[in-house]
């Protein structure tokens, strides 16, 4: 399914692309499972009550804790699959595709954080992205594509522009976090 999506939205479905998609849709819903949401994008807005096109689920903030919210949901499996493969390569103007395409699990998991995608730890993160992809060419007996969780050097693929955005991104969530404790 995500080849023939991958193709409508006029992306070359390459063997990397396909294992790093296949990767965090396993982990983030075991591919649209619930309402055939291949991504767990929330709602707008994600408080319950939910609106029609929606469901009510629980999830876990970066500290663990339990909360509802809810979640959009698609008519078909292949409904949610095309909105999923648009949200992440569109992102932060491109660099989650830009990582995507060409990043190791670390800086794919950079680039979806700096875009607000997931409130984990970015390194436990990337290491479930490599797990999953890893299992999926494992099961097709392809070689895995996505290579180290490890950022040995600053990806050329993720561009000066996708680069500031991250940092700013960054120092913005540092700020909040610091204001907050400071009460």
């Amino acid at each position: 399914m995500l080849v023939r999506v991958l193709g409508e939205l006029g992306h070359e479905p390459t063997r990397r692309l396909l294992q790093a998609l296949g990767g965090i849709a396993s982990l983030e819903s075991y591919y649209g499972k619930l309402g055939n949401n291949w991504g767990s994008i929330q709602c707008v807005p994600a408080k319950p009550p939910c609106a029609p096109g929606c469901m009510e689920l629980q999830d876990r903030d970066a500290d663990g804790n339990a909360y509802r919210a809810c979640y959009r949901t698609w008519p078909t499996p292949e409904d949610g699959a095309r909105d999923y493969v648009k949200n992440l390569m569109t992102r932060g103007n491109g660099i989650v595709r830009k990582a995507l395409e060409n990043g190791t699990p670390l800086e794919i998991a950079q680039a979806m954080k700096a875009t607000g995608y997931f409130e984990a730890k970015v390194s436990k993160y990337a290491a479930s992205i490599a797990d999953r992809s890893k299992r999926i060419a494992k099961e097709l007996a392809e070689p895995y594509e996505l290579g180290s969780t490890a950022f040995s050097k600053p990806s050329q693929k993720i561009e000066r522009g996708g680069m500031l955005l991250f940092a700013a991104v960054t120092a913005g969530a540092l700020w909040v976090i610091l204001r907050a404790r400071k009460g």
